[in-house]
Order: structure tokens, then sequence, then C-alpha cells
């Protein structure tokens, strides 16, 4: 009989050969909105809307890493007149997590690419959003042509 570290000993390295045949695989999504109603049409335009806004807050905050997402559920940012207005979000809590380690991880290979003699700039401000980084389990497939996502 085998005692409790000596199965957990186990378990891991039978997880560890398991992840090693596993491949790595990045998905590339198009939507078609042609094919989509308009209440899902309205719903993943306001998830990049939104994905934008926080995307622009962050990089207008003073200490980028030290961002935290539970105290920006009210946005402020401009209107196309620049009136200073406030939004709140309705996005789900773990996108809007990973938008900010997105752009703190966009700042750590600009200077990565800095220290190996590249001439980089700075991120600005965003006019729109074409991407919106998902952890896995948050995409489900549904069929082979559909997928849906949290909302």
């Amino acid at each position: 009989m085998m005692t409790k570290n000596e199965q957990i000993k186990q378990t891991l390295i039978e997880t560890s050969l398991r992840r090693k045949t596993q491949m790595l695989k990045v998905f590339e999504l198009k939507v078609n909105c042609h094919h989509t109603s308009k209440d899902n049409f309205k719903k993943l335009s306001n998830l990049f809307r939104e994905a934008k806004w926080i995307q622009n807050d962050v990089i207008a905050s003073d200490d980028i890493f030290h961002y935290e997402y539970k105290e920006h559920r009210i946005i402020k940012n401009f209107d196309k007149d620049h009136n200073i207005v406030e939004r709140n979000l309705t996005i789900q809590t773990g996108v809007h997590q990973n938008i900010i380690r997105h752009i703190q991880q966009d700042i750590i290979n600009l200077s990565k690419s800095k220290q190996k003699g590249n001439q980089v700039g700075k991120l600005k401000f965003r006019r729109e959003c074409n991407c919106i980084p998902l952890k896995t389990g948050m995409l489900r497939v549904t069929s082979s042509k559909t997928v849906s996502i949290p909302q």
C-alpha cells in the first residue's frame, strides 16, 4: 500500500509523461457576421468595444503592473466629442484579467526587445480592438463550424 506522498508523486510523474506528448495549439477565429443573430452580433461588438476601453484604461494608468481589475469596473474615457464619460463594464472578470495580462506581456516583450538593442516605442491608445485573449476552457466548440465564447 502506497502512502499519500507516494501517490501524489506517482500522479505528478504520470501527468508530466502525458503532457510530453501533448501539443500546444493556437486558434485564430474569424467571425462571420452574416450568420449571427442581431442579438449575438450586438454582444460581440460590445465585447470588443469594452476590450478596447479596458486596454486604453490600462495604458492610461500610472502603474500598469499594479492595475487592479476590481477597482476599474467603472471606466472613465472620452466620447467622440472629447467629453469625459463614465462607463460600466459588463465584460466577464476572466476576460478582463486576460486583457490586462496581455498588455503587461506586451510591455515585457517591448522591454526584452529594447535590451537586445532594437529601437522600440511605447504602447499607444488603441482606436479599435481586433483580438481578445481567451484562456483555455473559455472557448467551447459546438460543431465543426461554430464556437461559443463567454459573453
